[in-house]
């Protein structure tokens, strides 16, 4: 798959990650209103994703986007990244982990134990049963939302409108995760109050059991730790490749003077290996293009074309041409017609000897 198409894949999944956190987010904000609220707006966010086409698509993006993060990890040539570029990458690295147990105590404990993940539920897990969880989601909120707003920033910014709508796309981008966190603040204060009646608490949780919750946490445990252990791989490959060619496919500049610059790794633009094999290249070209302590590379161009019989080549002049003292500069159209003529900047105006 080449380039182009890798990060049409990517934005595109993306894209779908972040309509559901919208609409997620948007649903945490009925909050502000009631628990009720909540409840009601669930019906409408579950009858739009909790269907067959928008759950595989959620799911597949999910999957795709995490492992187009680790082949991006693995394609780049160097670690060393502008601040922008090495935040958005952390920042997706780290939402797989923190999103695996919210994803697993609800979708999944709903499709094999039937245990419905409303709102109180959730909250009464977040806030009274595991409040450290409830600080993580707190934490995943914020971390899933810019790392999906960078995207699309650097997506759109070399559009003509961008300018102009940044303003407004800033106050929604601002506006979203406040309103989630604010609804599931006071979601989580009403639920609070509720809980100190047992009854209440007990017809929140009917069917989960010690055995479902110790079963639904190795599953969790489990996929955190494939997914760690494919970060350790992609790095641990990284390093071999880095290996490999600074071993095998290095070459070593020397310059006059007995200096020698080595490990120049033969990738291309965007740090894939090259596919043609350097032992290719025949050994005299290979010498005169590397070895510039050569004797026919030191003597100069023209003194080899003389020895040969032939008129020495007059070298481009590539210094500013002055005009020589009271001399007036030309006419404006004249400097035009030897700007459209291709002279150099330097010399439109000089007069010819």
């Amino acid at each position: 798959m080449s380039s182009h198409a890798v990060r049409v894949v990517r934005l595109g999944t993306g894209l779908i990650l972040l309509a559901y956190l919208t609409t997620h987010f948007l649903n945490h904000a009925l909050g502000i209103v009631s628990l009720v609220a909540m409840e009601s707006g669930r019906v409408w966010f579950l009858l739009l994703w909790r269907q067959p086409v928008a759950t595989g698509a959620l799911y597949g993006a999910l999957v795709t986007h995490a492992l187009l993060g680790l082949w991006a990890l693995y394609r780049r040539r160097t670690l060393r990244m502008p601040a922008w570029e090495a935040t958005q990458l952390v920042l997706g690295l780290t939402i797989p982990p923190l999103l695996v147990a919210h994803v697993v105590g609800n979708r999944l404990a709903h499709e094999l134990y039937g245990i419905d993940d409303f709102y109180a539920r959730v909250l009464l897990v977040y806030w009274v049963a595991s409040p450290w969880r409830g600080a993580f989601q707190t934490l995943l909120v914020l971390i899933a939302w810019i790392h999906g707003c960078m995207g699309i920033h650097f997506w759109l910014r070399f559009r003509p409108w961008y300018p102009r709508a940044a303003v407004w796309l800033v106050g929604i981008a601002v506006a979203i995760p406040v309103l989630a966190l604010a609804g599931f603040i006071q979601g989580g204060i009403e639920v609070t109050e509720l809980a100190r009646t047992p009854a209440w608490t007990s017809t929140i949780r009917p069917r989960e059991t010690p055995a479902t919750r110790a079963m639904l946490a190795g599953v969790s445990d489990s996929i955190v730790g494939t997914y760690g252990a494919l970060l350790a791989l992609t790095l641990a490959v990284r390093g071999g490749r880095a290996a490999y060619l600074r071993r095998w496919r290095s070459v070593n500049l020397t310059y006059p003077g007995g200096r020698v610059d080595g490990a120049h790794r033969l990738l291309g633009a965007r740090g894939e290996p090259l596919r043609r094999s350097p032992a290719r290249v025949g050994l005299r070209r290979a010498r005169s293009l590397l070895d510039l302590s050569c004797p026919r590379l030191a003597r100069p161009r023209n003194a080899a074309a003389g020895e040969r019989g032939r008129a020495p080549r007059a070298p481009p002049c590539r210094r500013a041409a002055r005009r020589p003292p009271g001399v007036p500069a030309p006419p404006r159209a004249q400097r035009r017609g030897r700007a459209a003529a291709g002279g150099p900047r330097s010399a439109r105006g000089a007069p010819r000897p």
